[in-house]
């Protein structure tokens, strides 16, 4: 069995270093230019670093602090999910939420659902917000015991801190790293952020102990099949970019051109050995 290396203070810590030092370093370097260029020479280089630091450390603190927001920016329109919905689907979807909540010992999470044909589902996080999103395929085209299993697998997730960390990479660079105009140059730091910061071993991880819940694997195993079928494309659900496809409990096809992460059929064989 895997085990999970849980969202500790330090990974995070790491992840502000690296975007912050991404943001002070130009905006050091175009501040002392500046301040050449207007003839008031290299004395205005301790100034322009300390200032550098100051607006580098509040753009880096605002995100992270709003990394959830801005992940649920990019999803697109979504849906809250009421706690007493007439919608079948909504309802069980709710249900299952309820009672899972309490087994694996999570709060229960805000749930929103979007509109996209494509099955799939994630666990988005930052702080004590928690937000369970989900395509309304998949919860029109799961059985009551996959369902169950996938929606274990994202509380499991919200309760051993992955999903706040890959919240907060998607945050601090799905967007500029990943989609940017330096998207480029900057791959190989976009490499080893997403290597540092999500395991590929994670989902298989992730998988033992949500079934280790409902103590059905066949019913995680079923759900990850119909995802995957979905998932094999070069498209997200939603309007997401592929900086925020690691977010995915099936990352799309596309994904594994930016991290690696356990094929398909890995998973299916752990979950066919229990």
């Amino acid at each position: 069995m895997f085990v999970d290396e849980p969202a500790t203070p330090t990974v995070a810590r790491w992840l502000l270093a690296v975007a912050a030092a991404l943001v002070v370093v130009p905006l050091t370097v175009v501040l002392v230019v500046l301040g050449l260029v207007i003839g008031m020479g290299w004395i205005t280089m301790p100034v322009s670093v300390v200032l550098a630091i100051a607006v580098g450390g509040l753009v880096v603190w605002q995100r992270a602090r709003t990394a959830d927001a801005r992940v649920l920016a990019e999803v697109g329109p979504v849906t809250a999910v009421p706690a007493d919905s007439a919608d079948e689907c909504l309802a069980r979807f709710r249900n299952l939420v309820d009672g899972l909540c309490l087994s694996i010992g999570v709060a229960e999470p805000t749930l929103a659902v979007i509109d996209d044909p494509a099955p799939n589902a994630m666990a988005v996080a930052a702080g004590d917000r928690h937000t369970v999103i989900a395509t309304r395929s998949v919860l029109e085209q799961l059985d009551r015991l996959a369902l169950e299993g996938v929606v274990a697998e994202l509380l499991i997730r919200l309760r051993n801190g992955d999903a706040e960390r890959a919240t907060l990479v998607a945050a601090l660079f799905g967007g500029p790293l990943v989609e940017g105009p330096l998207a480029g140059p900057l791959r190989p730091l976009t490499a080893m952020v997403y290597d540092r910061a999500i395991d590929e071993h994670r989902d298989i991880s992730a998988d033992l102990q949500a079934v280790s819940v409902t103590r059905y694997p066949p019913g995680l195993r079923s759900g990850l099949e119909v995802i995957a079928g979905a998932a094999t494309n070069e498209t997200a659900p939603g309007k997401m970019g592929p900086g925020f496809d690691h977010l995915w409990i099936v990352p799309p096809g596309r994904a594994r051109r930016l991290f690696d992460f356990a094929p398909l059929d890995w998973r299916i064989d752990v979950l066919l050995e229990i």
